[in-house]
């Protein structure tokens, strides 16, 4: 009886023991994931405590930032979905192309400038250069500063055609969509203009928006100031052929079906200087772009002779 006894209890002191180091196994275990979420947690808490601890992303001198191209992987491939604007200046678009999203690159209190991603298909980039090829093509023609009469332009060595306002379903989407992102109306803007650069073609440092100092009041008649550009891209040169805001240090190269936009004025009313920029030379293949001058109030003369305005002679 007593080996018994002995037997047994050296059985229950064996199962103490397992008992305990399972316990101890699974404490051991609570208190790591407990650490690990605490130290998750610290991290984040010790981040957002004060903004100055956040990183200072500048400006991008040339096309998106890599955040910004991992953004867009994310939204092109189904994952995340924006549903709306990042920023007050714009309004998402209730109707948005299939993985349309908003990049901001510059917002207040300094120059407005963004990129609206997937607006345009490929067939329908297509289909509004056919527009410009059978409209015809040619020189740009500006009227110079304090003059009423059209001449060729030295600046601007590409060729262009002018659409009809509301040509066909096409053009009123893209003309729809854009007065929705502005908060304005498709009768905002001017008629769409079909642009095309060959191989060293370009359009030299210029502005969009009439200078109150420079411009003659007649610019500002047909429906006041132009307060943003819409610069469709139909399709990229492989090299060159950004467009360059000199000084903010930033060339902005979107992919075709892409828009780039930025505001002409500021909030206040006030002409943005800082939105000069060049349409640089394509050095290899051709670059189209679709451009859409943006009104502040129903622009009068869509149905008008094209008068022309911004930079030194157009």
């Amino acid at each position: 009886m007593g080996s018994d006894d002995t037997r047994r209890g050296m059985e229950g002191g064996g199962g103490k023991v397992v008992r305990m180091t399972r316990t101890a196994l699974a404490c051991i275990f609570i208190i790591g994931v407990v650490l690990g979420i605490m130290i998750t947690l610290g991290a984040s808490l010790f981040i957002g405590d004060d903004p100055d601890d956040l990183p200072v992303h500048k400006l991008p001198s040339s096309g998106p930032s890599k955040g910004a191209s991992l953004l867009a992987q994310a939204y092109g491939k189904g994952g995340m979905k924006q549903v709306k604007s990042p920023t007050d200046s714009l309004e998402f678009p209730k109707d948005a192309p299939e993985g349309f999203w908003i990049e901001t690159l510059s917002d207040v209190p300094k120059s407005r400038i963004f990129i609206l991603h997937n607006v345009v298909s490929e067939r329908e980039a297509k289909h509004l250069k056919s527009l410009g090829l059978i409209k015809g093509m040619e020189k740009a023609l500006i009227i110079p500063y304090g003059e009423k009469d059209l001449v060729e332009s030295e600046t601007r060595t590409n060729t262009a055609a002018w659409l009809d306002f509301g040509h066909d379903r096409v053009v009123q989407r893209l003309e729809r969509l854009l007065a929705e992102v502005t908060k304005t109306t498709p009768e905002h803007g001017e008629n769409l203009q079909i642009l095309h650069y060959e191989s060293q073609q370009k359009f030299s440092e210029h502005h969009d928006y009439f200078d109150p100092d420079e411009d003659p009041p007649e610019n500002f008649e047909p429906g006041g100031n132009r307060m943003a550009t819409a610069l469709v891209y139909l399709e990229n040169a492989n090299v060159g052929g950004e467009t360059e805001f000199h000084k903010l240090g930033m060339k902005v190269k979107p992919d075709a079906g892409d828009v780039l936009l930025f505001f002409d004025i500021l909030p206040d009313g006030r002409v943005d200087k800082n939105t000069m920029h060049t349409g640089t030379p394509p050095s290899d293949g051709e670059k189209w772009v679709a451009t859409k001058w943006i009104h502040e109030t129903r622009y009068q003369g869509l149905d008008k002779p094209y008068r022309s305005g911004g930079g030194k002679d157009g």
